[in-house]
C-alpha cells in the first residue's frame, strides 16, 4: 500500500535541506571573508603541497631520462667538451619529444597522485564549512594517496596488475600498514629514519618523520572509525556546521603535520624534477618550513 503524500514530504524536506546547505555555505564563506588573515593562513598551510604537485606534473619540469643519463655519464668521466655538445643536442627540438615526456609522466604519476588534488579540495571544503571530522577523514585519504603514489611509482608492474589485471590490493597483499613500512625501506626516504622532525641527527627518543606519520595516520583513523574523543560531529542539520575553535586548532595542527611529511617525502622521491623547478616555485614549496628546517633539509637532500 502506498503511503499518502510520501513524495510531497520527501520533496519538502529535500528543499529544506538545500536551503539549509546554501545558508551554511554562505555563512561559512562570510566568516572566512570577515577574517581574511586567519582564513588565508589555514589555506597557506596546505598550499606548498599543491604548488609542489603542480610543478611535478608539469611537462615544463619533467626531465628527459636520456638527457639525464648522458649528462650524468659525461660529468662522471669529466669530458667537458662532450658535455657541452650533449647539452646543445638535447636543447634542440627532437622527434617524439612530447610523446617521451608524456610517457615519462604517465609512468611516474598514477591516479593516486591526481587524487591528492581531489582530497586536498575535500579537506579545504570540509574545514571551511566547519566539518572538522570530514577534514580529518580527508587528511587520512591524503596520507593513503601519498603512500600509494610512491609505492606504485616504484612498482609499476603491481599498478598494472591492479588497473589492468583485475587484481585487488587485498589479493596483492597491499595494505596501508604495508605501505607505511615500505616507505621506511626506500633508498630515497631511509635518510629520514636518522633525522628528527627538524631534519637534524636524531638523538635518543626523538621522533622522526616516520613516527610523525604513524601518529598522524592513527589520529586521523580515529575520526574515520568514530573512536576519537571528539570525533563525532553530531549534526542534525547543516545549520549546525558552526565554528569550534578547539577543534579548528586541532585540525590546523594536523594539516601542518601532513604538509611537512608530504613535502619532505615528495621532494626526496622526485629530486630530479625538483632540481628543474624555478627558484620562485621552490621558495613557495619550502615556505612551510622554518628557516632552520629549510637549511637542514637542503643539506640533507643536497638541494
Amino acid at each position: 500500500m502506498k503511503v499518502p503524500f510520501l513524495n510531497k514530504r520527501i520533496e519538502a524536506e529535500y528543499l529544506d535541506y538545500l536551503v539549509e546547505f546554501r545558508t551554511a555555505v554562505e555563512n561559512s564563506t562570510k566568516t572566512a571573508e570577515a577574517n581574511p588573515s586567519h582564513s588565508r593562513a589555514v589555506f597557506a598551510k596546505i598550499y606548498p603541497v599543491c604548488a609542489l604537485l603542480r610543478c611535478l606534473e608539469s611537462s615544463t619540469y619533467t626531465r628527459d631520462p636520456a638527457r639525464s643519463a648522458v649528462l650524468s655519464e659525461l660529468a662522471t668521466v669529466g669530458d667537458k667538451a662532450a658535455f657541452i655538445r650533449a647539452i646543445n643536442y638535447f636543447n634542440r627540438p627532437k622527434e617524439f619529444q612530447t610523446e617521451l615526456i608524456n610517457g615519462v609522466q604517465r609512468q611516474i604519476f598514477s591516479g593516486y597522485f591526481n587524487e591528492l588534488f581531489s582530497d586536498i579540495l575535500l579537506l579545504l571544503n570540509s574545514f571551511y564549512t566547519n566539518n572538522y571530522r570530514g577534514a580529518m577523514i580527508a587528511v587520512r585519504c591524503m596520507l593513503e594517496d601519498l603512500y600509494r603514489h610512491l609505492y606504485y611509482r616504484d612498482h609499476p608492474q603491481e599498478f598494472w596488475a591492479l588497473t589492468h589485471g583485475n587484481r585487488s590490493e587485498h589479493e596483492l597483499g597491499i595494505r596501508p600498514s604495508v605501505l607505511r613500512n615500505y616507505l621506511k625501506q626506500t633508498e630515497y626516504l631511509c635518510i629520514f629514519t636518522k633525522l628528527n622532525e627538524k631534519f637534524l641527527p636524531k638523538q635518543d627518543k626523538e621522533s622522526d618523520l616516520f613516527d610523525l606519520n604513524e601518529k598522524l595516520y592513527s589520529d586521523c583513523s580515529a575520526y574515520v572509525h568514530g573512536s576519537a574523543k571528539f570525533s563525532l560531529n553530531s549534526f542534525r542539520t547543516n545549520i549546525d556546521l558552526t565554528t569550534n575553535l578547539s577543534r579548528e586548532s586541532e585540525t590546523i595542527k594536523v594539516i601542518s603535520s601532513f604538509t611537512k611529511i608530504a613535502t619532505s617525502f615528495l621532494l626526496a622521491a622526485h629530486l630530479d624534477q625538483y632540481q628543474a623547478i624555478s627558484e620562485y616555485e621552490r621558495s613557495i614549496i619550502l615556505s612551510m618550513f622554518s628557516s632552520s628546517e629549510r637549511a637542514a633539509l637542503r643539506r640533507v637532500l643536497n638541494i
